[in-house]
């Protein structure tokens, strides 16, 4: 029938090639449209990722401690005199890194004199050097002489070795015919020897009731 009817032919001719253009024209558009969603898609993905919960600190790795802890500790030995010295503690705890240094808990200790009397040691927390023989005291330290006196502070170094006690902060010690405050003492000499310092008051009479000499 193209070959009958020219014009129609020529018709058929033209309109073929205007079909193929509106598909490839359409193919095209489905092509940016699927282009644009995807841009959409990716777009929102990225948010989502960009938002989403960071991991919470509590699930990251813990760093592994480094300290040793000891309950109901105790520590032995002698003093240059050679007599012999100990040191108890509710809780200890003693850095791996620095094992020399321990902070100790609920502290009480007990020193023998060459006399064979004791000295009594007690505070809230410590801290031990083992390379020094030093013993930290902090909080309520109390030194009891049995017989003699008892001293009380905030702070007090001692030195095991050789029962060297120094108190560089307000001190109240008590004896039998009354009281001494002074900013600081020091006792050495197997404590045969009482040093204070720093406006040494003195006050004679009879000690309180609460105030006992054990």
């Amino acid at each position: 029938m193209m070959a009958t009817n020219d014009y129609g032919a020529e018709t058929a001719v033209r309109t073929a090639p205007a079909r193929y253009r509106r598909a490839r024209i359409v193919s095209w558009a489905l092509f940016g449209l699927a282009a644009a969603l995807a841009g959409v898609f990716v777009v929102h993905i990225a948010r989502f990722e960009s938002a989403a919960p960071t991991r919470p600190e509590a699930e990251t790795a813990a760093p592994v401690s480094t300290e040793v802890v000891v309950t109901d500790s105790r520590m032995t030995g002698f003093d240059r005199e050679r007599q012999p010295y100990s040191v108890t503690a509710e809780r200890a705890v003693q850095d791996a890194s620095e094992p020399n240094r321990v902070h100790l808990e609920g502290v009480a200790g007990e020193l023998q004199r060459a006399s064979g009397d004791t000295l009594g040691l007690a505070a809230r927390t410590a801290l031990f050097d083992s390379k020094t023989d030093v013993l930290e005291l902090d909080g309520d330290v109390r030194l009891v002489s049995e017989g003699r006196f008892v001293a009380e502070m905030a702070k007090a170094d001692v030195t095991l070795t050789d029962k060297r006690l120094r108190s560089q902060g307000p001190v109240s010690v008590t004896f039998d015919r009354g009281r001494i405050t002074a900013g600081g003492l020091e006792i050495t000499e197997d404590g045969n020897r009482v040093v204070f310092f720093d406006r040494a008051k003195v006050t004679f009479g009879p000690p309180a009731k609460d105030d006992k000499l054990q």
